[in-house]
């Protein structure tokens, strides 16, 4: 008897035109079996959260980027008991999306962790000097096990390899801000980053993904009991998939249970949007559970969106030429800031090469003087320092015509 599986179908439009909306006509649209979900794995590893299948609408929500409802049919209106338990046996879904949320469908890309796929904008991408320390400041320490700073990479949660351009169209297409706030247009942007344990960061976006409750999905009590805090509050969480492979392989070493561990949140101004934290689940589920013929299709029809560099004409709700305005004020104000930044840096090069601590010590019997006493003492001395020099050379005058 094959192990049970929950298999998910998820509409996917026929049509995907670059640069164009999607068109929300039911003929384009098709169900595609898009996730498969082995229970008994899930199950086994102990990583499920209390209430799974608020967890599997959140999960296939980051991966296809769009908000839906879970059915056991094609009837949108036979929604699921959020609150039950994974069944013993197999089971279809269907991922059902409101008009709005199809027009705003944009999967997670597949090729998220291949280095050698890269956007157009990798090539004239630099890396910022600064950024470690600016994620140093904000951290502290390693977010997840609290292990010292030297102990800990700085993590980008979207690696630089994919450049400025992939990260500004990808949180652009994502964005659900009213005031645009998420979107991010520097790949090294601190906002893009995070402290963590050196034994951790390989797994980032394979077996680690990272979880921001409440969201469209889930409220903290549905994750985990440990995560507990006031109502409202945002939480982030660590989600460590197959942790009894990864424990013996020690790469969860200096992670103790639970399998969702509290991230520490020390300043929150700089913190990453939860459209990135998103993207870094979307990577994991897309990397487990992903169906094959589903990551083909998202390859085939949003690939050039991914590494051209294009952006798409739809951005939700809100006006295509105020995200444009918007991103092109972020940008300024980003590369004014390093500008002073390095302004700064060259006027304290110059600063620490002109100092003397030995001139500032013969300085001081003079710092309280004020300005005629100065100028009285300033004149009396070098007429002193005059007479001075004239006695020198009438000396050596005479000891030549000796």
């Amino acid at each position: 008897m094959a192990a049970p599986d929950i298999i998910v179908y998820v509409p996917l439009p026929s049509a995907v035109v670059q640069g164009q909306d999607l068109d929300i006509e039911q003929q384009n649209w098709q169900w595609a079996h898009c996730f498969t979900f082995p229970i008994l794995c899930l199950t086994s590893y102990g990583s499920l959260p209390v209430k799974p299948f608020k967890w599997l609408r959140y999960a296939i929500g980051s991966a296809v980027g769009a908000q839906g409802h879970l059915s056991r049919t094609d009837n949108p209106l036979d929604v699921i008991d959020y609150n039950a338990a994974f069944p013993t046996n197999s089971l279809e879904l269907y991922y059902h999306l409101a008009d709005d949320e199809r027009r705003r469908l944009f999967p997670a890309d597949p090729k998220l962790l291949d280095p050698k796929a890269r956007s157009n904008s990798t090539a004239v991408t630099t890396r910022r000097a600064g950024l470690r320390t600016e994620v140093i400041r904000r951290d502290q320490t390693c977010v997840m096990t609290g292990l010292p700073r030297d102990c800990c990479d700085t993590v980008h949660l979207i690696a630089h390899s994919k450049g400025d351009g992939y990260i500004t169209m990808y949180t652009r297409r994502r964005s659900r801000s009213p005031n645009a706030d998420d979107i991010v247009t520097d790949i090294d942007s601190c906002k893009n980053a995070i402290l963590l344990s050196k034994s951790l960061h390989t797994e980032i976006g394979k077996t680690v993904g990272f979880l921001p409750v409440p969201n469209f999905a889930m409220d903290v009590a549905d994750v985990h009991p440990s995560l507990a805090g006031g109502a409202g509050e945002k939480r982030y969480s660590a989600h460590l998939f197959q942790s009894d492979v990864a424990l013996n392989r020690h790469v969860y070493s200096d992670v103790a249970h639970p399998i969702f561990k509290k991230l520490t949140v020390r300043d929150s101004t700089e913190w990453p949007p939860d459209i990135l934290w998103d993207a870094v689940y979307a990577s994991v589920i897309l990397n487990l559970f992903g169906h094959k013929n589903f990551l083909d299709k998202v390859n085939e029809k949003w690939g050039t969106t991914f590494y051209e560099g294009e952006m798409p004409v739809h951005q939700g709700a809100r006006n295509l030429q105020e995200l444009n305005d918007s991103h092109n004020a972020a940008k300024k104000k980003a590369d004014d800031a390093k500008q002073r930044d390095t302004r700064a840096d060259m006027r304290n090069v110059a600063t620490d090469a002109q100092f003397d601590i030995f001139d500032t010590i013969l300085s001081l019997p003079f710092a309280f003087l004020d300005r005629a006493k100065l100028m009285a003492r300033w004149g009396s001395d070098r007429g002193k320092a005059q007479d001075k020099e004239q006695r020198c050379i009438k000396e050596k005058v005479q000891g030549w015509r000796c």
